[in-house]
Formats: C-alpha cells, sequence, structure tokens
C-alpha cells in the first residue's frame, strides 16, 4: 500500500501449476487473484499497463527460469491474448467495443 502512490505502470503476467513446473498462462487464468488486487487497490484501475504473455517460458518449483523455443501458434497466441484483454475489460468494468 504504501508504493501505491509510485506505480506508474501495471504489468499484467499469470502463471499456473502445471505437474512439477509453473507455466505462463492468460491473464485471470493463473494463481494471481488480479480481480482482488484491482477492487482492493482501486487507484491501480487508472494506471497504464501492459500485458505479458510468455507462453513459451516456464519455472521449475522455486521459479527458475526455463527457456523454451517451440513454435507457438499465432491463433493460440491471438486466443489468449483477447481473452486477456476481456478478463481486464471486466475486473475493471471498461465495455466491450
Amino acid at each position: 500500500e504504501l508504493a501505491l502512490p509510485f506505480i506508474a505502470h501495471l504489468h499484467f503476467k499469470d502463471l499456473k501449476p502445471d505437474k512439477e513446473e509453473w507455466t505462463s498462462c492468460g491473464i485471470g487464468r493463473g494463481v494471481i487473484n488480479y480481480q482482488e488486487i484491482l477492487n482492493k487497490f482501486e487507484t491501480l484501475t487508472s494506471i497504464p499497463g501492459s500485458i505479458e504473455l510468455p507462453l513459451w517460458l516456464r519455472r521449475t518449483p522455486d521459479f527458475i527460469p526455463q527457456i523454451e523455443h517451440p513454435l507457438i501458434e499465432l491463433p493460440k497466441i491471438r486466443r489468449v491474448l483477447r481473452e486477456s484483454v476481456e478478463f481486464i475489460r471486466t475486473v475493471l468494468s471498461i465495455p466491450l467495443s
């Protein structure tokens, strides 16, 4: 809470447990409770932000990054990005256009 006045940019990223590792996933589909965070700190809703979807990144149980280089199909990237944007808009009560 003490850092709130100094936040200039939000960085949206989410992870989910997958067997013995953590994998990147769409915003709102992982363990980070963005709904609770954004509702608790309403001032965050007026701060610019970006979405990071490193779908090729995995992390070990102790969060050491394991970079993979598989080909991520463009339809999957578009789907995950669209779902992430829709989730953020819903949480922030921004009408879909």
